[in-house]
């Protein structure tokens, strides 16, 4: 069977208009695994008449009348207020139909809490169509019981969503003038199987029926009334209400409510309908809390019919348009962000779980690890660590190191070509490990990777977030492959002695190599399984599926991926491909930056491949040598003939450890050198059907191993005191910040004053300024004019002095100085005379 929108499936709004204009009922609609209804061809019975396809209304978009929409507020009486949902209208409309010989139809909750359309043709049967359901109603026949009434020539009240609407037009091909139609201001639908998988703990059986705007508190739009049989009944609101929380969150909703063309105002039917939410914002005395409807005419005759009507109303007031923001008057509404998350729970887990989950972002496993970092070991263990914790039925979210952390976290993994998991999946990357202990409000169990995290420098770089002292004692707390890299440890004992402690708190603890044993028990005081490195807990196909987009169908080269590339190792490379007869591809480390000169250390090399790309080289490749533990541990997987240069720089214990268990060793050489001595093992081959038996023996132990660490039934634990000293201290640093936070507030309000003060006395000196400008005007002209004669002195004090200096003025004084004397003794002489 085919979908009729193919590729463009999300957008059917199950409208059934198809189904109900196929000519020979080749159309059924069918539930998803998620309850929603979508129309299929059975292709036998089909006669290729395109009717479907031509009435589809999202594939021939209705033609809207060229109409001034107008908008109302409209209360009824208080009597039938309270028997519906907002402001009585639609019991109103459908009263004075039936009264004038017509039939109404709209949505009904059946006895079996059903929900589908129904004609009827009675006052008292027009009360089983009120109440808003928040449930896609199943179309059925309906439309082509429509036909046949409105070709009778008896008038008919349609209501529905306004896609049902769009749909009725498409199947009848024309508009009638006996035909009035209402939509609802909608909006969007969860289906039929999840209400009933929500009241999967209600004795369903014994349910009368189901109120989801229970009035009896007032009028609000989030309380859910059951009534059952026996006249009891039990009231939900919304935080106890899974469902009302998945249909007011967004999170429920059929994918095309998402983005609904029929959505759009106006709308092609020709009246909506529905709750007049916050009228109470522009006009009070719109609302006294009993309901109030809004009512959009979007033709002339949906115009002419209110006119008739309006008499019947307590209230009929027009208001503007920009009354109705806060009602769904476009077609795009928000999605919940973690839509996608709810989708991948539900059906798997069940209806309110998933909408908890979803909800308020809880995980059942946080996978803390460096699951970001550019190296392809590093993202592939966690990876394939989490897709295997995924398929045991929990959900998993990644926890990176902080940023506080010498090394740099990443925002999403570096190296896969798309990342593997979805947005919701990863956490916000913390600033400081402190931060970290938000997380403990998303999960229940923690898991730390494997992948060298224990080794005192990896310990450091990271900021210790490893030892999950920031996780809460009440919560799981596993280990699964922890590798301290070497047979031994190193760095100061106080960072030994810290770690001790916080491992001992953890419920499971495992390595990766037969040392990490030793060293757990001896130094940290853990007693450690020994498990398989993660990237065995998924087999060949599964990373095949991963690298099937860009697969490498070349077989004839060694694969030479190197960490650590010398000239001697390239020299030995190229006699290995003497020797096989067999051309080499490099790759190296992704971490460094490639390579200015691809040649500096012999063979040209490829950096910067993806994870996807890297691993394609190795499927591809006749024969494998590497100096990289993941490297050789994929020529493994894909059973390929390798040898592994052991790589003391970057642990060689965890070479040894896996060699060991499959019976491999021979497979190792210690250094580059020792591959010329090594002919005859590079022409034997590996006995992979004796390697696998022990392999999957090793696998399948360390699977259970997860396994029971993940689901053992443990006792309720408590907090212990190192987490209520820091939840002390936690509080302490709040009122610190509450302080702080007061202390900056009020250093704003004195730099405002002192702002206001300087603005203040800036502004009267201009304000004085202006006053005295004439004034001002002729001091500083004064002041220039004494500048000037000040100037002039002192050029003419200059001339002077110049004068007195020069050779001409004291020969001068020289040549008058008798004479001088003369005069100035006769004018003594003269003064006494």
């Amino acid at each position: 069977m085919e979908s009729i929108l193919g590729e463009r499936n999300n957008e059917c709004t199950g409208c059934s208009a198809c189904c109900n204009i196929c000519p020979v009922s080749a159309i059924s609609m069918k539930e998803d695994e998620r309850g929603f209804l979508y129309p299929y061809i059975e292709q036998d019975k089909c006669i290729d008449c395109h009717k479907c396809v031509e009435t589809c209304p999202v594939l021939n978009p209705p033609v809207k009348d060229n109409f001034d929409m107008k908008c109302y507020a409209v209360m009824a009486s208080d009597e039938i207020r309270y028997q519906s949902s907002s402001g009585g209208l639609f019991f109103v409309i459908g009263k004075k139909i039936i009264e004038e010989g017509g039939i109404v139809v709209g949505v009904t909750l059946g006895k079996d809490l059903k929900v589908y359309h129904k004609c009827v043709d009675s006052v008292e049967k027009l009360k089983e169509l009120q109440k808003s359901k928040y449930v896609q109603s199943a179309i059925g026949a309906i439309y082509c019981e429509v036909s046949t009434l409105l070709g009778a020539g008896r008038k008919v009240f349609f209501t529905g969503t306004p896609c049902q609407i769009a749909g009725l037009y498409a199947y009848l091909g024309k508009k009638y003038e006996n035909l009035l139609t209402a939509d609802n201001l909608c909006h969007g639908v969860p289906s039929y199987k999840m209400l009933i998988d929500s009241l999967s703990s209600f004795d369903i059986e014994n349910i009368e029926s189901i109120d989801f705007r229970d009035k009896s508190i007032g009028w609000d739009s989030t309380h859910l009334k059951i009534t059952y049989k026996d006249h009891s009944i039990r009231r939900l609101s919304i935080d106890e209400s899974r469902y009302e929380q998945g249909f007011h969150y967004n999170l429920t909703l059929r994918e095309s409510c998402y983005d609904c063309p029929f959505c759009e105002i106006p709308h092609v039917s020709d009246i909506s309908i529905g709750d007049f939410w916050r009228v109470d914002l522009f006009d009070q005395t719109l609302d006294d809390r009993k309901g109030t409807s809004l009512l959009l005419i979007n033709t002339d005759k949906g115009l002419k019919y209110i006119d008739q009507v309006k008499e019947n109303f307590v209230t009929v007031q027009e208001v503007p348009l920009k009354y109705i923001e806060n009602n769904r008057i476009h077609r795009n509404t928000k999605k919940h962000p973690y839509r996608d998350y709810f989708l991948r729970l539900y059906p798997q887990r069940d209806f309110d779980t998933a909408v908890l989950y979803a909800s308020q972002k809880l995980f059942d496993v946080g996978l803390v690890g460096n699951w970001s970092y550019p190296n392809y070991g590093s993202e592939l263990t966690y990876y394939a660590l989490f897709s295997y914790v995924q398929s045991l039925g929990l959900s998993v979210e990644m926890i990176s190191w902080p940023r506080s952390a010498k090394w740099k976290p990443y925002e999403k993994p570096q190296l896969f070509a798309s990342s593997p998991y979805e947005s919701y999946q990863i956490e916000k990357i913390p600033e400081t490990r402190e931060e970290m202990r938000q997380f403990n409000k998303n999960c229940k169990t923690f898991l730390v990777g494997s992948d060298q995290l224990f080794n005192n420098n990896l310990y450091n770089w990271f900021d210790k977030f490893m030892q999950l002292d920031w996780v809460q004692n009440n919560k799981r707390k596993i280990a699964y492959a922890a590798s301290f890299g070497t047979d031994y440890i190193w760095g100061s004992d106080d960072d030994r002695a810290e770690l001790s402690y916080f491992i001992q708190k953890f419920d499971s603890f495992s390595v990766r190599e037969n040392s990490g044993v030793d060293i757990a028990k001896r130094y940290y005081g853990v007693n450690a399984d020994q498990v398989i490195e993660p990237v065995f807990l998924q087999d060949k196909s599964f990373y095949e599926k991963l690298m099937q987009k860009c697969r490498d169908t070349s077989d004839e080269y060694i694969f030479c991926y190197t960490l650590n590339p010398t000239k001697e190792k390239a020299e030995a490379l190229l006699y290995a491909g003497k020797k096989l007869h067999l051309k080499l591809k490099a790759a190296g480390d992704a971490a460094l930056e490639e390579r200015k000169t691809q040649n500096n250390w012999g063979l040209i090399t490829e950096y910067g491949l993806s994870v996807e790309e890297w691993l394609s080289k190795i499927h591809a490749c006749k024969f494998m040598i590497t100096d990289s533990f993941h490297g050789m541990c994929f020529a493994i997987i894909f059973q390929k003939p390798f040898i592994v240069i052991s790589n003391s720089e970057r642990g060689a214990t965890r070479f040894k450890s896996l060699l060991e268990q499959l019976g491999l060793t021979d497979r190792m050489i210690s250094s580059e050198i020792e591959l010329y001595n090594k002919i005859d093992l590079l022409n034997e081959k590996i006995s992979y059907d004796e390697v696998n038996k022990k392999l999957n023996q090793i696998i399948d132990y360390g699977k259970n191993w997860l396994k029971r660490a993940l689901f053992k039934e443990q006792s309720e634990k408590s907090l212990d005191g190192y987490d209520l000293t820091r939840i002390d201290l936690d509080q302490l640093y709040k009122k610190f910040q509450a302080s702080d936070e007061h202390q900056h507030i009020q250093d704003e309000r004195l730099h405002s004053l002192v702002k206001k003060v300087e603005d203040y006395r800036v502004t009267a000196r201009e304000q004085y300024l202006a006053q005295h400008k004439e004034a001002t005007d002729n001091v500083i002209m004064l002041r220039d004019q004494v500048a000037d004669l000040r100037d002039q002195i002192g050029y003419l004090n200059k001339k002077l002095d110049e004068i007195y200096h020069s050779r001409s003025f004291k020969l001068g004084r020289m040549i008058t100085w008798l004479p001088r004397k003369f005069h100035s003794f006769f004018l003594k002489w003269k003064i006494k005379i």
